[in-house]
């Protein structure tokens, strides 16, 4: 994974922390990000 994948990450990880409800939602934008790079 590049660099930015896993700033991205680290940033949804960090959200998903702060706002647990939206877990569903991060881990569908986590997964997208991981294809798209």
């Amino acid at each position: 994974m590049s660099a930015l994948g896993k700033t991205t990450e680290g940033i949804i990880s960090r959200l998903l922390r702060r706002q647990p409800r939206d877990r569903v939602y991060w881990s569908m934008a986590s997964t997208l990000i991981k294809r798209a790079l």
